[in-house]
This record gives C-alpha cells, sequence and structure tokens, in this order.
C-alpha cells in the first residue's frame, strides 16, 4: 500500500448532505441522516496537514451545502499560502471572463490535482451564491454533475463476501485504485487512511473502528503497518475488487447480502424505496467485471484509462447560467428618451423598474405603459442634493425581486438586440462587476437616427466610440452585477452611496467597490442617444427636449452642482468655479465628504500657491509653495468648514523624508519621488483616489445637520 505521506489528495469530508444522490456514492448519503463538521474541527484538520505534498480537497456530499464553506476557504487559503494565483492581472482577467463551454473552462484553469486547494462539488443550485469564492480561493475543483453515462463502482458489494481467495483478496486491497490513485481523509470522526473507511465508520458499527486517530500534527506520516484495524474496513468494502458498476445517472445501487442487513439494520432510507438490489454472490465471475482502474475511471473513456473529462457537466450547468435579468432606471424628466428606449430595451429584461420623481407624471406613464415598475420618489433632493442619482437608484433596487443578475441602465440607453440571448448563453462570475463600451448616435438627427436603427440593428458598426478613455469605463450608464457579489456583503438593498449631490462621480464610487473584480465586455456595445454635451445634465435635465414634445419634469433649481475632480493628474474642472459659496469634496472611493468655504482663507497657504485660474480654497495648479510643508502639490486643500465660525485650523502637511506628517481635512497629492508624495484625509495618510468637487452657493439646514 502507498503510504498516506505520498498520497496525490487528502480530503477534509465537511458534510455528506447530498444535493444529487448517484449510484455508488461513497459517504452513503442516501442511507443514513448525517452531521456536518464543524468550523473548529476543519481548521484543526487543515492544521494538521501542514507540510503534506498532496491536494487538500474539500468534500462531501456536497460541500456548497456546508454553512462554513466561505470562513472555511478563507481558513484554508490563509493556511496554505494565500492567494497568490489570483494575484496577477492575467489571473483576475480568466475570471471575469464569460464563459460559454463551462466544462473546458475548468478542466483547462481548474484541472491540474497538482496543487494545494480543490474542492469537489456537483454544482448545486447554491453555486451561484459561492461561485466567485471558488474561482477566487480553490486551484482545482472537481465537478461532476452525475448526469453522464459513466459507471460508479458498487461500493456495497463487500470483497469478503465474494468466492475469492483470502489471498487475492489481500493482493487486490494491497494493490486498491483509491489508495494507488486517490485519498486519505479527515471526517468529524478522526483521520483515515482511505476516505472510504471514514464514510463505512460513520454508516456502521465494525468490523472495523468507528472512530479515526485523532486530528493531530503529522498523522498522516503514520506507515501502512500502523493502519492494524482500520484495514478491518476493507472486508467490507468493493473498492479494491472487481464489482458491479451502475450509470451515475441511476438511483439503483447494488450490495452484496450481509452489507444488505447492515443497511437494514440502521434503516436505510434506500433499502426503504426499493432501490437497493442484493447481489448473488454464489454466481461472482470477476472476469465479467474487469476494468481497468485510474483516477477518474468511473467517467466514459475514448480509450481505455483516457477519461472523457467533458462527460462531468450536463444539464445542471443551467445552476450557473443567468435565469433572471432585472432592471433599475432612474428617470426624471427624460420622458421623451424613455419613450424611445424603453420599448427597444424590455425584451431584455424579466423585470424593470423605473424611479422618477412625484412631478413626472410623463415618465411614470410611458414606464406603466410598456410594463415597467414605476417608483416614485423625491429621494433626488436628499440632503440639499440638486439630483441624488444614488439614492433614487437604491429606491429602484428596494423594488426588484432582487434574486438574480441585475442591471444599471441609463433611460438614454439602447441595448444592443441580441443582448439576452448573448447572456443567457454564458456562465458569469457573480462577483464581477460587468461593463459595455458606449457609442453615440450622431449629432445631427438623433430621432431619424434611431429610428433607422431600429429597422437595421446592424448601422451601429458606423458608430465611432467618442471619447474611448472615458467610454470603456463602468460608469453608470450601463452596470452589470449580482447580489451575491461579496462587494455588495451587508449593504442590504442600499448597494449605491447617497453621498453624492448629483449623477457625477456616483457610479465610480460603486464601481469601486469591485477594486479588482471588473470586466470590459469588448462586444458588448451600447448606444447613447446623443441629446446635450457630456456633463450637462449631471445635475439634473438641462438638455433640450427631443422633438416638439414638451417636458414636465422638474429638476430642483438649487443644491450642489459638480465643478470638476481631482486625481492624480490634479484638478480637472468642468464648470468655472464661482466666486463665493462652499465647496464639497467627495472621496470615489468611501463616499466621505467635507465641505468648506469658497475662499483663499481657508486654503491656509501663502497666495503664490494658488493658479492664475483659481478663485477657490486653495486650488492649487502646480509650483512650489514657500512654505516647505506644503511641498509641491496638484489638487485642492480643504479644512473643515465650521458652520458656527470662520474657517480656521485645517491644513494639509504631506510627509517629508523621516516624517510620517499628515493634518487636515483634504487632499494634497504631491508627485511621488523620493523625498514625498500622499494625499491626506482628516489628518491620515490615505491612498490615491478621485475626489468629485461640488460647489453651493448657500448651505441649507439640511447640509449644517451632516456636518454637526
Amino acid at each position: 500500500m502507498r503510504p498516506m505521506s505520498e498520497m496525490r489528495v487528502v480530503t477534509v469530508d465537511v458534510t455528506t448532505r447530498c444535493f444529487k444522490q448517484c449510484s455508488g456514492c461513497t459517504r452513503l448519503v442516501g442511507h443514513v441522516p448525517v452531521r456536518d463538521m464543524d468550523l473548529d474541527t476543519f481548521r484543526a484538520a487543515v492544521d494538521s496537514l501542514e507540510g503534506h505534498p498532496g491536494l487538500i480537497g474539500v468534500i462531501g456530499g456536497e460541500p456548497l451545502l456546508w454553512p462554513h464553506l466561505e470562513a472555511a476557504t478563507d481558513y484554508l487559503v490563509e493556511r496554505t499560502g494565500g492567494p497568490d494565483e489570483v494575484a496577477s492581472s492575467s489571473r483576475l482577467a480568466l475570471l471575469a471572463k464569460p464563459v460559454s463551454r463551462l466544462t473546458d473552462f475548468l478542466i483547462a484553469n481548474y484541472g491540474d490535482v497538482k496543487v494545494k486547494r480543490g474542492i469537489f462539488t456537483s454544482l448545486p443550485p447554491s453555486t451561484i451564491r459561492h461561485w466567485e469564492k471558488i474561482l477566487d480561493s480553490y486551484q482545482y475543483v472537481g465537478f461532476n454533475t452525475h448526469e453522464n453515462a459513466g459507471l460508479h463502482q458498487q461500493i456495497l458489494v463487500a470483497g469478503g463476501e465474494l468466492p475469492v481467495s483470502e489471498k487475492v483478496r489481500y493482493d487486490m486491497i494491497q494493490d486498491c485504485w483509491v489508495n494507488k490513485f486517490w485519498s486519505c481523509g479527515i471526517t468529524p470522526q478522526g483521520c483515515w487512511p482511505c476516505e472510504v473507511m471514514g464514510s463505512l465508520a460513520h454508516a456502521f458499527d465494525g468490523p472495523g473502528p468507528k472512530q479515526g486517530w485523532p486530528i493531530e500534527k503529522d498523522w498522516w506520516r503514520r506507515p501502512p503497518e500502523d493502519w492494524g484495524d482500520m484495514l478491518k474496513w476493507c472486508e467490507i468494502c468493493g473498492a479494491a475488487m472487481d464489482v458491479p458498476r451502475l450509470p451515475s445517472t441511476s438511483d439503483r445501487e447494488i450490495v452484496s447480502p450481509a452489507n444488505y442487513e447492515r443497511l437494514r439494520g440502521i434503516g436505510s432510507r434506500k433499502v426503504a424505496r426499493g432501490v437497493v438490489e442484493v447481489m448473488d454472490v454464489a454466481s461472482y465471475d470477476a472476469v465479467k467485471y474487469k476494468a481497468t482502474k485510474h483516477l477518474e475511471w468511473y467517467l466514459p473513456s475514448a480509450a481505455e484509462g483516457v477519461a472523457d473529462k467533458t462527460t462531468r457537466i450536463g444539464s445542471t450547468a443551467n445552476n450557473l447560467r443567468p435565469r433572471k435579468l432585472e432592471c433599475v432606471m432612474v428617470c426624471v424628466g427624460y420622458s421623451d428618451l424613455l419613450a424611445l428606449t424603453l420599448p427597444w430595451n424590455v425584451r431584455h429584461w424579466d423585470t424593470v423598474v423605473v424611479v422618477t420623481g412625484p412631478d413626472d407624471a410623463q415618465t411614470a406613464e410611458v414606464a406603466a405603459r410598456h410594463g415597467a415598475r414605476v417608483v416614485v420618489s423625491d429621494s433626488y433632493l436628499l440632503r440639499g442634493a440638486r439630483f441624488n442619482k444614488g439614492a433614487m437608484l437604491n429606491a429602484g433596487v428596494a423594488a426588484l425581486d432582487y434574486d438574480g443578475w441585475a442591471m444599471f441602465v441609463d433611460a438614454d440607453i439602447l441595448l444592443p438586440p441580441n443582448f439576452r440571448e448573448t447572456f443567457a448563453r454564458h456562465v458569469w462570475n457573480p462577483g464581477v462587476l460587468y461593463y459595455a463600451t458606449r457609442l453615440h448616435t450622431p449629432s445631427a438627427s438623433p430621432l431619424k437616427w434611431v429610428a433607422e436603427y431600429k429597422k437595421n440593428p446592424a448601422l451601429a458598426r458606423s458608430l465611432p466610440v467618442v471619447n474611448s478613455a472615458s467610454n470603456r469605463m463602468p460608469w453608470g450608464y450601463c452596470q452589470l452585477f449580482h447580489p451575491a457579489a461579496r462587494a455588495l456583503r451587508g449593504l442590504g438593498r442600499n448597494i449605491y452611496s447617497d453621498a453624492f449631490s448629483t449623477a457625477a462621480g456616483v457610479d465610480n464610487h460603486f464601481a469601486k467597490q469591485w477594486p479588482d473584480h471588473k470586466r470590459h465586455l469588448t462586444d458588448f456595445r451600447v448606444i447613447h442617444i446623443d441629446h446635450g454635451t457630456e456633463t450637462v445634465n449631471w445635475s439634473g435635465r438641462q438638455s433640450a427636449p427631443l422633438g416638439a414634445e414638451p417636458l414636465t419634469g422638474v429638476i430642483a433649481s438649487d443644491g450642489w452642482i459638480p465643478v470638476g475632480w481631482l486625481d492624480e493628474r490634479g484638478y480637472n474642472p468642468v464648470f468655472p468655479i464661482a466666486p463665493g459659496g462652499f465647496l464639497k469634496l467627495i472621496r470615489c472611493d468611501t463616499g466621505e465628504s467635507v465641505v468648506v468655504a469658497n475662499d483663499r482663507s481657508a486654503g491656509l497657504l501663502p497666495d503664490s500657491a494658488f493658479g492664475a485660474d483659481a478663485s477657490g480654497v486653495g486650488t492649487i495648479t502646480g509650483g512650489s509653495a514657500s512654505r516647505a510643508e506644503h511641498a509641491y502639490h496638484w489638487g485642492i486643500v480643504a479644512p473643515r468648514h465650521r458652520i458656527e465660525g470662520p474657517c480656521a485650523g485645517g491644513r494639509v502637511v504631506v510627509r517629508e523624508r523621516g516624517s510620517e506628517s499628515y493634518s487636515g481635512w483634504g487632499l494634497g497629492h504631491v508627485l511621488p519621488d523620493a523625498d514625498r508624495q500622499g494625499y491626506a484625509w482628516d489628518g491620515a495618510a490615505i491612498g490615491a483616489t478621485k475626489f468629485e468637487v461640488f460647489r453651493k452657493t448657500t448651505l441649507s439646514p439640511d447640509d449644517v445637520s451632516v456636518l454637526s
């Protein structure tokens, strides 16, 4: 027999509940009630395998039904070297790519057993909740939905009951394929030289010991001569023998007479259902059942000894393909555009929610006419905002079924006609934010162009990608995601930030919840109906209506308006900053904000630091300040505004050589070099992030309440 230290796999049997019972399941789940492994036992099992050269495989039953799977996976990753194989950009791109042939994808990328972490699953309906975790954390995925024509060995045809000599049986046990090609194992009852032993011990009292070895360091170094009475389990097992096999799709099971009585004695559920057949061992003919055994010999084979792995997944793969798609769009004052897009787009969604304002009856009428759920909300005015798109989107999410894939789509966007069909044919990673490329209709006569496009969608091929840098980013015009994403855990239905006072920046904040898991779908091209410059409607509809139809949707005339943003390149103006009033900086990574008075005194910097066109608080366009601690900045220095008194006391100090000094509210960006670099926020160093900048003439009571 092969020592356990040389086995290619060690299995940790966390649960013997099973999603789909196949013939010959070695964990006997069709027969007896079972119990789960607790998390502490799993951690002890992983710790005990330190130094083992083989794969640690999490098995069941069905481990995806185990309530501790995610916490256990985190521990396994931590104890086996971390997710280093996920760190590269190429690996992340692979995990995010939609998959048309799931079996081929898993074989190519998760099919090498010579790794450290593995999981074995039949892809139950709950798989979608765990798919992100599986792809991120495991290096091997053993998958078999038991829908193929493979033949499973009948484990409960006991070798000890077959009419063969003791020497033949001994030699076959010494050459057992489970030991030779497969796994020792750990169950809640201890450690075993063979995973099948653990299953038999769970079900029966004798002939071997009921408990395995203690789960302790180096148990797997015990040599075969130490296995002792554990080998008695081999007498009632048929794994080493040439015994009948049944299709994995069969509910039948063949057992030897004594094992049938054992099953009756434990109240077997399968015996009660009458699907257990007793073999006539007296007529046993080993030649009839002879087969060449290898690692996956139960699968159909193109040639002897070569498994046809492509048969591992049948229609159960549909548990991962999207079955439902919902959509939320915000439409206040866009009824003219919605009347063009909704009739075209609605075919793609099982549910579409249109969120509009209380004064926009036209949008509500268009949405209801085309079968949308209409949500009326004035939350776009939240906290003195001109157009709080995030709050409106959350109101829409609250009206979704929220039990499948979801999209945010703007009311001025046309989806490609074949989108839903293409979407349904692929397996998508629920942990990824997917986004599209945006094309623009011609500026002249967009109504005429849209009418022609609906007759001939091939017209889209002639549209240019205007501003390719921004139109290939995960902005809010089209975002596709799944509620099961770890990025959304703990957020409930409030998944968009309501800290942003307009549509500017809030979609960027949402996208940043997926720091690594984003995917640009280069073939997914949506069409934006041109109705004004890019920034004109960020604070609500300002552009002229299409055609002659008047718009009655009301947008607040006062409120925060976007004036630009800050990033590593400096300040990027959208509109000129008028003198006076107040500025608000909002961090796009966290949604935190700070309000400052729009005057030079708030910046606490000498005038020489200000750019010639800067009328606001410490707007710095380059150059060196006369005070050394300010060094060389791009950005805005924004001390916190104190409502009850003058602005004072806030500043940004960037790091100098040998110093970790940061103070004040706001942003101070210094060009990276050997001496100084960094951003500061609320007196602490932070990583680089984009900041949206807004302006307002006067502060409202809502603004004051937020600041206080």
